[in-house]
């Protein structure tokens, strides 16, 4: 079998709308250098941005780097002959955070007890009150009674969930995950200010080095996600055991950037899936 070229094969970095790609520009057009600097012929998409090109672009990709947060927009072309970065399995269990705990606790997991919204759900107060969907604590709340429930904005209570509020939450910890491989941990600690510790959104954050048992666990719950490039927030309880809060699908790198100025993150990234795209086109010619 000849060697796999890539020169003009055409890869995607999408993004759901304007804002989104904006807000992680750097990000996201170094990962398009890094594409071309592999001869591919790589653009941002934005979902948002449905032209007469939209589906043909989709179906022309042989490379997905999907950072939109869904996956609504992939045919079952895309499944099957399209290399998928993140797979279907990790965008939906990580933009569902009443998916994410259940396949935790599926898999024998410990995580933060959710339930959807209720009033049955909640025995006591405080407790946290999340969208699904949410991500870079938006849309996250810490209630402390029912009437403060009323004054948030739900209109349908099973797109919420409810867990009990940790004090250890104020301090979180996140493993960026690349094919299954830890790259670096940071450690979290929210200001003053906040109950959340989200770099976004002022969280004091630092590298942080683990002992090798949570490395052993966190490799575990890697392994059975799979492949992609992704972000694990845990906490640790007094016992050091990880209690895993969320999985971040399109992690963003930018805490990662400010703590390690030396670290090519994006170069890091495409090299691994460039190996791995190169294994799937085999893989292709083979079957």
């Amino acid at each position: 079998m000849g060697k796999i070229k890539l020169k003009n094969r055409k890869a995607l970095v999408v993004y759901d709308n304007k804002d989104d790609f904006e807000k992680n520009q750097t990000f996201a057009l170094s990962l398009i250098k890094e594409l071309q600097k592999k001869k591919l012929n790589a653009e941002v998409l934005l979902l948002e941005n449905k032209d007469i090109n939209f589906e043909a672009k989709i179906n022309e990709a042989e490379l997905i780097l999907n950072r939109s947060r869904k996956v609504d927009f992939l045919k079952t072309n895309n499944q099957i002959n399209t290399f998928l970065v993140n797979p279907f399995n990790v965008v939906f269990i990580a933009n569902d955070k009443y998916e994410t705990y259940k396949w935790l606790k599926q898999n024998r997991f410990l995580t933060v007890n959710s339930s959807l919204l209720s009033k049955e759900t909640i025995k006591s107060f405080p407790v946290i009150v999340k969208k699904r969907n949410s991500h870079g604590g938006k849309d996250v709340h810490l209630v402390n009674s029912a009437d403060e429930i009323k004054h948030l904005n739900i209109e349908n209570a099973t797109e919420w969930i409810v867990q009990p509020f940790l004090s250890i939450g104020t301090v979180e910890y996140r493993a960026y995950i690349l094919f299954g491989k830890i790259i670096k941990v940071i450690k979290k600690i929210s200001n003053a200010n906040q109950f959340k510790a989200n770099f976004s959104q002022g969280a004091e954050v630092s590298l942080f080095k683990l002992k090798w048992f949570t490395k052993r666990k966190i490799k575990k719950i890697a392994k059975r996600l799979r492949e992609g490039y992704y972000a694990i927030d845990f906490f640790l309880n007094r016992y050091n055991r990880v209690i895993v809060n969320e999985i971040e699908d399109a992690a963003g790198a930018r805490a990662l950037v400010q703590l390690c100025p030396d670290l090519n993150i994006t170069k890091i990234i495409i090299r691994t899936i460039i190996s791995k795209f190169k294994k799937f086109l085999k893989k292709k010619l083979i079957s």
